[in-house]
């Protein structure tokens, strides 16, 4: 009893300055906490209820009543399928209950289901009829986002649901507006699933939607036949080795009668797949009135030597495939096409003149974005070759690279592991850079880092580090133990002389136990954060060490502190210019 009192005691003193909120502040606290917790699904449980919400009823009368009062905190919901053919209905007078407190806001249900059998637990099958009841008779819903085995269950679901909605009075089916399916790759079927019928019939009958996001390894001819009256397209085809259900030559002969024509399409996005599957789903789509084209493909330079050099061959031919696609959308805004890294340097320029000639002579752009190369990707180590390649597309980006993402993640004892030489020259004499991300492997990358460190101090134009206004580090927990103490080098820190930072995000492992001084490599001089708006921080480290931190953040706006254990309190610390707090920690102590 003596201990529940204290640990009473604990909570009154932290909640006794949060009762005395406005219920309006009240409110927006519980939200963007809820969101902090998990920013993908903010109120989300199994049976129906969401789990961070729920914990705020329990607190007192005061809290609950603000989260009744609180309508946004019940517009999303996320059910799982997982251990039940269906809804029971307990679980169905739960949902609508919580969509009752968000009044007339739009609404997202996001349904998990993981059966193979396509008769039960899918949206609006025939075996889970109070599921298919909650899409009828249920509140108006904006969103609705599906996990399902396969198309042959999507397409039974959907003529069950246009079966059932035939009543104009129906709400939530008919008032959907965004419809999210995924199709889980790891069951997919081929020779099952894959089939021209289920293919042509999978969305024949798609409630009155405008958004349409499909998760999906295949796509066949009759695909999207009924899918012409969407305002935005997403394909995923969910990695390189995602492809069309024919071949690509297959495509190319239907494609003069069986192009899909989407008139009112403004929006299309084509990403997770290779460029030949791109350049084919851009020949089998035409849309006169696009706004916005993203067009990605993956880096396939990994696959054998006849993949590659096919992935470079119709990542050539890709670029006509865009531009017929583009002459043949007049009122075109925003072009983002981002080509895989296995341009050689003489086709990269090439691929490059052509498109500035394209977009001059005479393609009528409003306002054309051309993020070719915004972002870039590489892994050490670097070879020659791929450093040519590399310097080619710095070359030929201009002012548009911005982003500059390095992972370093092999094994750090093996040969010719320890110092990428190349890594650190790109970073000394290479292209201005805003954004720089590094995910850093087992310590001896860390003194990697330093080793770059030491080069940028050593005189010459550092143009890419200087130019940096965000800096992002994550460091791979574990290892630590493993570095002796020759391998540390005291006098100097891993952000010695960093650049006027903006942003800094750093993961990071324990710093409380290893050899050598882990916690000299970690630290970061007071001038190189005097300028930081904006710090986020994941790490296991004691509370001395994060206090030595927040002491030098004095424009500091933006603090989210993440900690993957619990911790003590911590003291007392003044920031003035603090706008906006994000904690995370598994005690309600720390």
């Amino acid at each position: 009893m003596a201990w529940a009192q204290r640990e009473m005691g604990k909570l009154q003193s932290t909640l006794c300055p949060i009762q005395r909120l406005p219920v309006e502040v009240h409110g927006h606290i519980f939200y963007d906490s809820d969101a902090v917790c998990d920013p993908r699904w903010p109120l989300c449980n199994s049976d129906g209820t969401g789990s961070e919400t729920c914990c705020i009823l329990l607190v007192c009368k005061a809290w609950r009543d603000t989260a009744y009062t609180t309508h946004k905190l019940w517009t999303s919901l996320r059910i799982g399928l997982s251990d039940t053919p269906g809804l029971c209905l307990e679980q169905y007078e739960k949902i609508i209950t919580w969509f009752e407190r968000s009044g007339t806001l739009f609404k997202d249900l996001h349904v998990h289901t993981y059966q193979d059998n396509d008769e039960v637990g899918t949206v609006g099958s025939v075996g889970d009829l109070l599921l298919a009841r909650l899409l009828m008779e249920g509140p108006p819903l904006d969103l609705l986002w599906t996990l399902c085995p396969d198309s042959s269950s999507i397409a039974k679901s959907q003529a069950h649901m246009k079966k059932l909605c035939s009543d104009k009075k129906v709400w939530a089916w008919n008032s959907l507006r965004t419809l999210e399916v995924n199709l889980r790759n790891g069951w997919w079927d081929e020779n099952k699933y894959g089939s021209p019928e289920h293919s042509w019939s999978m969305f024949r009958h798609l409630p009155p939607v405008t958004s349409f996001k499909l998760f999906t390894p295949f796509l066949g001819h009759e695909t999207l036949q009924h899918c012409q009256l969407l305002q935005s397209l997403r394909l995923n085809f969910g990695s390189p080795s995602g492809k069309l259900q024919s071949t690509h030559h297959e495509w190319l002969r239907v494609m003069g009668s069986k192009r899909i024509e989407m008139l009112r399409l403004r929006k299309l996005r084509v990403v997770g797949a290779t460029a030949k599957t791109v350049d084919s789903t851009l020949r089998y789509l035409k849309a006169p009135i696009l706004e916005e084209l993203d067009s990605v493909f993956d880096d396939t330079s990994d696959l054998d030597d006849h993949s590659w050099r096919e992935s470079i061959v119709s990542g050539m031919r890709l670029g006509d495939a865009i531009e017929d696609f583009v002459n043949t959308s007049r009122t075109l805004e925003l072009l983002h096409v981002q080509p895989s890294l296995s341009f050689k340097p003489e086709d990269l320029e090439k691929w490059v003149k052509h498109w500035k000639g394209v977009m001059k002579d005479g393609v009528p752009l409003n306002e054309l974005s051309m993020v070719v190369f915004q972002s870039l990707h590489i892994s050490t180590p670097i070879s020659l070759e791929k450093y040519h390649h590399i310097v080619a597309w710095f070359k030929w980006s201009g002012a548009l690279l911005t982003e500059l993402r390095v992972h370093t993640y092999q094994d750090s004892y093996e040969e010719g592991y320890f110092v990428d030489p190349l890594l650190a020259n790109l970073l000394v004499e290479g292209h201005p850079l805003s954004i720089l991300w590094m995910g850093l492997g087992d310590p001896v990358f860390v003194v990697e880092l330093r080793w770059i460190m030491h080069c940028l101090q050593s005189g010459m134009c550092k143009w890419a580090w200087n130019s940096l206004y965000t800096l992002e580090l994550s460091l791979r927990c574990g290892g630590w133990d493993e570095v002796e103490g020759d391998d540390w080098i005291e006098s100097d820190s891993m952000l010695s002389d960093p650049p006027s930072l903006k942003t800094f995000k750093l993961i990071a492992p324990s710093i409380q136990y290893g050899g050598g001084r882990p916690d000299g490599v970690l630290r970061v001089p007071p001038s190189g954060l005097s300028s930081l708006t904006t710090f986020k921080l994941r790490c296991d480290w004691e509370e001395g060490k994060i206090v030595e931190f927040l002491q030098h953040l004095r424009n500091l706006e933006y603090l989210k502190l993440d900690f993957g254990s619990p911790i003590g309190q911590l003291p007392n610390t003044r920031v003035e210019s603090l706008h906006r707090l994000g904690p995370k920690c598994p005690n309600c102590e720390g």
